[in-house]
């Protein structure tokens, strides 16, 4: 397969993975309509098996420094250890071969933040006792305007 075709490919895989990501947002477990498209996402992956691809979401691993994963944005949540909140774009490997880094969401534990963290526009120190009050909300730092533009292309 020659460059071009796994470039074209490689954006397929990255289009179908956004619809089913969203498709999961907005389908209930338990709804019977939806089962249709569940096996059809389902026959989709099996053809890209066949195919030599494997598509890698993390969504919910435990999350290390050592994960070949490119970082877009951190929140801050009480947590007992690190975690990859969303998948942004999935790893893609193409016969053993990585052809796609994964771009995540990750969420640390609230305790190892040690900056001042953004909640509902306001600022909240990480070791003060108002904080631990909030304790179900999720914390995130400001975002820089390039990375804002990354994410917002990206969803």
């Amino acid at each position: 397969m020659n460059t071009n075709e796994l470039d074209k490919l490689t954006s397929l895989i990255l289009s179908f993975h956004n619809a089913k990501r969203h498709a999961n947002k907005l389908i209930k477990d338990d709804d019977p309509k939806s089962r249709g498209l569940k096996s059809s996402f389902a026959r989709m992956e099996s053809i890209l098996q066949t195919m030599g691809f494997e598509i890698l979401d993390y969504t919910g691993s435990k999350y290390n420094e050592g994960m070949n994963i490119d970082v877009l944005d951190t929140l801050y949540a009480p947590l007992p250890h690190a975690i990859i909140s969303e998948v942004l774009e999935p790893s893609i490997i193409y016969q053993g071969k990585l052809i796609n880094k994964s771009k995540v969401i990750k969420t640390l534990p609230k305790e190892i933040c040690k900056e001042d963290i953004k909640v509902d526009s306001k600022i909240l120190p990480t070791n003060n006792a108002e904080s631990k009050n909030t304790s179900m909300r999720y914390f995130k730092k400001p975002l820089s305007k390039k990375l804002k533009m990354k994410t917002k292309k990206l969803r």
